[in-house]
């Protein structure tokens, strides 16, 4: 045998024996990338499912998991209202509450704190913007902010929610507030938790719905470096939800196009509630609304817009059973902002890591297939060798 004709058997045998280590390889990385797959959601389409549970402004873990009850499902975000300037009594708590933050994190929730710098019942002096701006409040918002990075996990913060309704203290045009101070004390206090290092908030932007002949909202935005999530409150009564969400909706989008939204609370008032009800969970949302990426309700029997009867409480507790509503399996979250789950038209999903099912990991039949595989390549690559040896020994 010529020179030629051994350097071409010896260089095909060393071709086989290379692309048989190399699929081993990458079957064995394959298999490790599936099995430490933590950083993908349980799901490829979804949103975070939360709650207000009343009565009262602080409720309590056992009210919110009686209606978790209720609905069959956990919830993913819990919302509490804390007040700066109401001392604290049976619905407020005005400092930072690593208590109630802990019990949150616990049950897999998200806490979502609506932080109102008024004191909820109009009872007291509420502090202007000017108050804001001028660093007047900075002694409370510091100490809040301080005991936030101390904490030390992601959560959301709601700050001055419906702005753009007359019935608020931040609202400009009342309260001695001028055009203009609202977006120079979002920023101020934003500023100030930077400044200690409080970098776990996410902070939630949230107008009360309207039409075209409210407030101009992009006037009232503070800018993309200040806001992490976009929002909006509304209640139907005798409206459809198209009629109480979509003008505002669009016109968040407009302003805020590349941040996450959420419906931070919402009701309904009339005869047809169950049906509005599942039309929200079952058609609008998964629908028509693909950039709503949290769904709070609002349950406070103080008010007519909760989920009521018993008719209304099983159609809404059919709707989220789906898979698109996710859950409390956020205990282990540790990334903020808190991004937005992935949704069916993204091929990435978020990463943070959960505490996810081992779902996700290879399964026994798998792993015997991939086993296979590999076996059947290295027998053959064997065979190979054996016959090329064989061969070359009866040509000498």
């Amino acid at each position: 045998m010529d020179k030629w004709h051994i350097l071409h058997e010896k260089f095909f045998g060393y071709s086989v024996i290379t692309i048989l280590l190399v699929s081993m390889m990458g079957l064995v990385q394959l298999q490790f990338v599936k099995a430490d797959n933590t950083n993908l959601s349980p799901q490829t389409n979804q949103i975070y499912l939360g709650a207000f549970v009343g009565p009262g402004h602080i409720e309590t873990l056992t009210q919110l998991q009686s209606f978790e009850t209720q609905i069959g499902k956990c919830v993913s975000i819990w919302n509490w209202f804390q007040y700066w300037n109401r001392p604290d009594d049976s619905e407020n708590i005005a400092e930072f509450d690593a208590a109630l933050m802990n019990n949150c994190r616990a049950q897999g929730s998200i806490p979502m704190i609506t932080w109102d710098p008024g004191d909820g019942g109009g009872n007291s002096e509420y502090p202007t913007l000017s108050d804001i701006i001028n660093g007047n409040m900075d002694s409370y918002i510091t100490s809040f902010a301080e005991s936030a990075k101390a904490w030390g996990h992601p959560f959301f913060i709601r700050m001055m929610h419906e702005f753009n309704g007359e019935w608020t203290p931040y609202y400009e045009g009342v309260n001695g507030n001028t055009a203009g101070q609202f977006v120079q004390a979002w920023r101020h206090v934003v500023d100030t938790f930077k400044k200690v290092g409080a970098t776990d908030v996410s902070w939630v932007w949230c107008p009360n719905v309207q039409g075209s002949n409210g407030p101009d909202l992009s006037s009232l935005y503070p800018g993309d470096p200040y806001v992490d999530w976009t929002g909006m409150d509304g209640y139907g009564q005798g409206t459809t939800f198209n009629q109480v969400f979509q003008w505002t909706y669009n016109a968040i989008l407009n302003i805020a196009p590349a941040k996450p939204m959420m419906i931070a609370e919402v009701g309904y008032q009339g005869s047809n509630k169950a049906s509005w009800f599942t039309d929200m969970v079952s058609n609008q949302l998964p629908n028509n609304y693909g950039h709503i990426d949290a769904l709070v309700v609002w349950q406070d029997p103080e008010t007519g817009f909760y989920l009521t009867d018993s008719a209304t409480i099983a159609a809404f507790k059919l709707g989220i059973s789906a898979n698109y509503y996710s859950s409390n399996i956020y205990s282990a979250l540790n990334i903020s902002p808190i991004p937005a789950l992935e949704k069916a038209s993204s091929a990435v999903s978020p990463s943070f890591p959960t505490s996810l099912p081992k779902s996700t990991q290879i399964s026994p039949t798998d792993q015997i297939l991939l086993l296979t595989v590999v076996s059947v390549l290295v027998a053959a690559g064997a065979v190979f060798l054996y016959v090329k040896t064989k061969s070359r020994k009866k040509r000498k």
